[in-house]
Order: structure tokens, then C-alpha cells, then sequence
């Protein structure tokens, strides 16, 4: 039997363009908050790779920081 070696979906790196269509922004948005540090990202080269359960937990950290600012 031959073992399935591709990783999941939580292990799997996504590119700029991938997380610009999860996050429903355009790749122009994601660059800009690599720059600034504003979302988590790893650079491989000259390429941005982002995890996406870094990703899914920023997105949480986010709605929770926005959440405490209405209040």
C-alpha cells in the first residue's frame, strides 16, 4: 500500500494569491500587510508563504481585538 504524502490542508502552505482569495482581498492587500507586519507570513527565497492555520488564528485574534474596541 502506498501512503498519501501530501500534507492536509491545515499543514499546507498557501501563496499570496491563495490567501487573497480566502480572505476575499486582492494580492495587492496581502503584500501591503506583509509589509507592515501585519499578518503572519514566511518568506521562502523571494516567495511569501503563509500557513493557513496561522492565518485562521490572526483572523481570530482580529474579530476578538474588534470585538473588546466596541465595547
Amino acid at each position: 500500500m502506498v501512503k498519501d504524502s501530501t500534507p492536509n490542508n491545515s499543514e499546507a502552505l498557501m501563496t499570496v494569491r491563495d490567501v487573497a482569495k480566502y480572505l476575499k482581498v486582492s494580492p495587492a492587500t496581502v503584500y501591503k500587510r506583509v509589509k507592515e507586519k501585519k499578518i503572519p507570513c514566511h518568506r521562502i527565497g523571494r516567495l511569501w508563504r503563509f500557513r493557513r492555520e496561522e492565518i485562521d488564528e490572526w483572523l481570530v485574534e482580529r474579530q476578538s481585538l474588534t470585538t473588546i474596541a466596541d465595547q
